[in-house]
């Protein structure tokens, strides 16, 4: 990730994030595509741009999001959520793919 401001892009502060960063819910694994798809929107209503990461081919194609909220400066691990379809109420027969497409 490339933070910035008002004034653009600041390639001096970035992160890497993967599913087996500490502090990352969930269970990395080869090809899950985490990262694929990207949404930033304020989840919880405090005026802050939380990051939704998308893992589309999680656990066989069911996929899975991935939550990391902002603390108002950049975005944080602590709090962040793992969930998967059953857990949204998605059931995984033929595969939902969840996080595939993300729009607001």
């Amino acid at each position: 990730m490339l933070y910035g401001s008002a004034h653009g892009v600041d390639a001096s502060r970035h992160t890497t994030v993967s599913q087996n960063s500490p502090g990352i819910p969930g269970a990395g694994g080869a090809g899950d595509l985490f990262g694929g798809e990207v949404f930033l929107s304020d989840l919880n209503g405090d005026k802050k741009a939380d990051l939704t990461v998308g893992a589309v081919y999680e656990d066989g194609g069911n996929g899975a999001l991935t939550i990391l909220p902002s603390d108002g400066t950049r975005l944080t691990t602590t709090g962040s959520r793992f969930l998967s379809p059953p857990a949204v109420g998605i059931s995984t027969a033929g595969a939902p793919q969840l996080g595939s497409i993300m729009a607001g």
